[in-house]
């Protein structure tokens, strides 16, 4: 048989492949219906445009609003040696600032201090109470007061304290949730003494030859802790 050229059969096998490439295309483009083609027009791009700046915007707003201090509802005529800080708290401010107010000091700008929403609220610190703190260096004394057992506070970073099922609460503790004590139930239960209850514990070491330590471990404290919180405060 007559050898053919190389070169020749190449040639001949792209223009197969082209034909029947071309055969493919002809026969989708006519399966299809005229009136179902679009076809853009030339320089169309208000669409785009558009698009792209809702965007932009909504970007904007969400990272304007999650850095502004929250102000709402805050009251500056009962206030008058605060402002607005001059500058925002940042993307991860502390969790009290979910519970209060983040402003500074007219008189002096770089101190950042905690306003207690509910003591502010409430006309606490109007009154000279509790509820204002500096926490430019540390915000332990605001975390410390909106941990007090007190109404709207009792509050920690990952919410309200949970009370413990059977806890024992002193009268004091009650009566600052809002439950009225009639006056016959106070008397009757009487004012705990606290020398007497220190003397009581340094006789039990005394005649049962305890070690001192005792009165520290944890199974003690909590166990005085349990019968009575006001025994364990005046112990320690």
């Amino acid at each position: 048989p007559t050898r053919t050229s190389p070169r020749k059969d190449l040639a001949e096998s792209q223009a197969t492949q082209g034909a029947l490439s071309s055969t493919f295309e002809e026969r989708l483009r006519d399966a299809q219906d005229e009136d179902t083609i679009f076809v853009p027009e030339e320089a169309s791009e208000a669409a785009t445009a558009a698009i792209t700046e809702a965007i932009d915007a909504e970007a904007d707003s969400l990272i304007l609003s999650s850095f502004a201090d929250d102000l709402e509802g805050i009251q500056w005529d009962r206030l008058p040696r605060f402002c607005p800080p001059p500058v925002t708290a940042g993307p991860r401010p502390s969790w009290i600032f979910r519970h209060g107010y983040r402003v500074t000091l007219r008189t002096d700008m770089t101190k950042i201090w905690f306003v207690c929403r509910r003591c502010h609220d409430r006309k606490v610190i109007s009154r000279g109470g509790p509820g204002c703190y500096d926490v430019t260096a540390a915000t332990t004394s605001a975390i410390k007061h909106l941990g007090t057992n007190t109404p709207g506070h009792n509050l920690t970073k990952d919410g309200s304290k949970k009370v413990l099922p059977g806890a024992t609460k002193t009268i004091a503790q009650i009566v600052a949730e809002g439950v009225p004590v009639p006056q016959e139930v106070v008397i009757a239960l009487g004012s705990f003494d606290q020398q007497r209850f220190r003397m009581a514990a340094v006789m039990w070491l005394v005649e049962g030859n305890h070690p001192l330590r005792e009165l520290g471990s944890p199974s003690f404290q909590e166990m005085i802790a349990l019968a009575n919180p006001a025994a364990a405060e005046a112990l320690w």
